[in-house]
């Protein structure tokens, strides 16, 4: 049958893909709240609920909840990100009325108990102390900070130490009351499944949340800039940034294909010039992470301290030679190849399929067939990679790296190395 959109009586978009080949299914409610909602008092708020969802409503306490998902082979899970906070289930496709059941009690009759906001404020600390060890994940937030500074979109996710001690009850209570309802929600599921009965469950399960407004956040703002994690660890991080472009925007693809040949794989350029030519790293990757208003292409990598100086200007020649030389058609043909497999692997399973649907709800307001998207990736042009690569390149950067030697990493050094185009 395929994907189809059909929206509840309330106005909630509901993606369905029957894949009637499976004997699973995936549900997933998104709603289209995140870090980049909140105030700076706030910040930490999206994540925290998404924690307290597990901890009891008024119909189960926290052991129910957990207990009813794994009795019944229930997958569950939960994330937030800048732009969105989202909870998910996969399991047996006939219990997916218990799962749309349970679902819905947790995210819409939380009860946010006393006891297990402490409980959840002490997790919420060890996972920032955990992130803070991990320095790939340290210098990602670092860039993103700077890439966007004072904004709400480069926000940490988990909020600042100070935020989590300090939250309270009626703080959550209040943020959820002002985003969670129809108009910032998605519903997704793809599996075997029939339409009706589920539109008929969700209609019964969330059906009845008056429609209200989508929230609209600040507009990100790229600006562009430099911190330094001073630290002792085995490796120096490097991460850098260009200001690139949304998810939606008609240069998407274009972009993503430049990311491929940029870092995107073992006979990507930084790969080859940098691990199988040198062994300055173990691995080099580059990526555009694209948001809905914004988005930045990024390049990360890790080496001893003592190659730093070797790594840096490796690095910026290739970016250099990007910009002001382009790509081959050899590249951009494999480049697409890879992008066209990755369509068909996200397609084949039922929780990459769901959360793919709410992407695309997301940014498009509607679903796109594969068939469209692959028309879009093998329709890009070399002229078209060769004009985003020029354009990227000759902003901005930001670069956040970490370790215990950064001359050789400086700012002002990077800046020199990456010379404005001819």
């Amino acid at each position: 049958m395929g994907a189809e959109l059909y929206h509840l009586s309330n106005g909630i978009p509901v993606a369905i893909d029957v894949m009637p080949h499976v004997e699973t299914a995936s549900l997933g409610m998104f709603f289209n709240i995140g870090t980049r909602f909140e105030t700076k008092q706030t910040n930490g708020a999206a994540h925290f609920l998404e924690h307290m969802f597990f901890k009891g409503t008024d119909r189960r306490t926290a052991q129910q909840v957990s207990a009813e998902a794994e009795n019944n082979g229930i997958d569950i899970g939960a994330y937030t990100t800048h732009e969105e906070t989202f909870y998910e289930m996969s399991g047996l496709a006939t219990d997916v009325p218990k799962m749309i059941d349970l679902m819905a009690d947790m995210v819409l009759h939380s009860k946010l108990p006393y006891k297990e906001l402490k409980t959840e404020r002490g997790a919420i600390l060890q996972e920032i102390a955990q992130d803070g060890n991990d320095l790939e994940s340290a210098v990602d937030e670092a860039a993103r900070k700077m890439a966007y500074p004072k904004q709400p979109f480069g926000a940490d996710i988990l909020g600042p130490r100070k935020n989590v001690r300090e939250m309270s009850r009626k703080t959550l209570m209040d943020f959820m009351k002002a985003h969670y309802h129809a108009g910032n929600m998605i519903i997704s599921i793809a599996g075997k499944v029939d339409p009706q009965a589920v539109l008929a469950d969700l209609e019964k399960a969330v059906g009845h949340l008056p429609p209200r407004e989508k929230s609209v956040p600040e507009p990100a703002v790229y600006k562009g800039g430099y911190k330094h994690i001073d630290c002792l660890a085995a490796q120096f991080h490097l991460k850098l940034l260009f200001n690139s472009c949304a998810g939606n925007a008609p240069e998407y693809w274009a972009t993503s294909l430049l990311a491929t040949v940029m870092g995107g794989g073992m006979s990507s350029r930084l790969f080859q010039e940098i691990r199988n030519k040198r062994g300055l790293v173990y691995d080099v990757s580059a990526f555009n992470q694209a948001s809905r208003d914004t988005g930045t292409f990024q390049i990360y990598a890790a080496t001893d301290h003592k190659d730093v100086k070797k790594l840096v200007p490796l690095l910026c020649a290739e970016i250099v030679k990007m910009r002001d030389s382009g790509i081959t058609e050899q590249e951009l043909e494999r480049a697409k190849k890879q992008a066209l497999v990755q369509l068909a692997e996200m397609s084949s399973g039922t929780q990459s399929r769901m959360e793919t649907m709410a992407d695309q709800v997301t940014y498009f307001g509607r679903l796109q067939s594969n068939e469209e998207i692959a028309g879009q990736i093998n329709a890009v042009t070399v002229e078209q990679v060769n004009a985003v690569a020029k354009r990227i390149f000759s902003g901005t950067p930001t670069l956040a790296t970490a370790g215990s030697y950064r001359r050789a990493a400086s700012y002002e050094n990077v800046l020199n190395l990456l010379p404005p185009p001819p």
